[in-house]
């Protein structure tokens, strides 16, 4: 089987349901709140675990209950986390409201936003061991270059979902 490794965001979702889209300074009353686990590349990662894959995910988040929620979400769907959990930084957030099926999304991307191309260095080994590096456009773009070299460097095959 193959050893893939996704490098990439994860994040606490926040989603709350409205009939409309609030006004300037107006304030309406949501429904169905929900707190999920997301970001593109622990979405990727959990949908490589549920089909059998043996993959591993390689993204930042913080030393907070966000945090643990992301990797528990990883663990429990058979993913292994081989990130970092970062201090006084916390995890990514996305605020998702959902309008009549529509989404509007504004995100911080905390941890995923410090993931530097020396942490990626640091973490070369693991891109190296695998067969696969999966990628998406949500860590820092010198990051993300900084994971192909290495690929490249050690014949690990690239597959970059150029989102968002």
């Amino acid at each position: 089987m193959s050893k893939i490794v996704v490098v990439g965001s994860a994040n606490a979702d926040l989603v709350i349901h409205s009939g409309k889209m609030p006004l300037l300074g107006e304030t309406l009353t949501g429904s169905d709140f929900q707190v999920n686990a997301g970001g593109k590349g622990l979405n990727q990662t959990v949908a490589i675990a549920k089909l059998g894959g043996d993959v591993s995910f390689l993204g930042a988040v913080g030393n907070d209950g966000n945090g643990e929620m992301l990797i528990h979400c990883l663990e429990d769907n058979g993913a292994v986390f081989k990130g970092l959990r970062m201090e006084n930084t916390p995890t990514g957030v996305a605020v998702i409201i959902v309008v009549q099926g529509d989404n509007f999304i504004i995100l911080d991307p905390g941890a995923n936003g410090k993931l530097t191309p020396d942490i990626i260095q640091e973490n070369a080994h693991i891109i190296a061991k695998s067969d696969y590096c999966v990628l998406q456009l949500e860590i820092p773009i010198d990051s993300i270059c900084k994971v192909c070299q290495i690929a490249k460097a050690n014949g690990t095959k690239v597959v970059l979902n150029p989102a968002p």
